[in-house]
């Protein structure tokens, strides 16, 4: 996966500089990405599998997610990764909510500010090749059962925003009565 120029933020999403992709992973810098988690009208989600040379390799994982190139806007890149990985253009798409990640690891320490987004979309999917290696719809009852019973087989990433949405969806329910 090539390298790319984003954004240095502070703890405050407020940008502060820029730096490649990778020194910002290997030195703890904050930086910006997103997610999107598609469902259809039946109220299954979107799950791509990662192809084999990418980061945490066939896993399941969000319906689009990535890092944001400098100056791109959330909503901006999160519209990007869906049309890049999996080929949805969606009509529009929904703030879950800006979260932070802070994990420091082995060899890098991630620290990200993203924003999760969900859409409806019940038409084609075209997964990009080498990236994606599948790409399909799971009932969400599915998932909660397989993330409980096979967690490895999701990226740690999609295993705590999967989460948020259950808990956004909860809430929305919630106000709704």
């Amino acid at each position: 996966m090539p390298d790319e120029l984003v954004d240095v933020v502070n703890e405050k999403d407020e940008v502060i500089g820029e730096a490649m992709r990778n020194q910002c992973h290997r030195e703890g810098l904050w930086h910006r990405t997103v997610a999107v988690l598609v469902v259809n009208l039946a109220g299954d989600m979107l799950l791509q599998k990662r192809g084999p040379r990418m980061y945490h390799p066939n896993r399941f994982c969000e319906s689009g997610s990535g890092h944001l190139p400098k100056g791109e806007s959330y909503y901006d890149g999160a519209l990007r990764e869906l049309k890049e990985e999996v080929g949805i253009i969606p009509d529009k798409l929904t703030l879950i909510g800006k979260f932070q990640t802070d994990e420091p690891k082995v060899k890098e320490h991630n620290r990200e500010h993203y924003e999760l987004y969900t859409c409806t979309y019940d038409g084609e999917i075209s997964p990009r090749p080498g990236e994606v290696t599948t790409a399909k719809f799971v009932p969400i009852a599915v998932i909660k059962a397989l993330i409980e019973d096979q967690p490895y087989r999701f990226t740690p990433g999609f295993r705590i925003r999967f989460g948020q949405y259950i808990e956004w969806k909860n809430n929305s329910l919630e106000n709704e009565e």
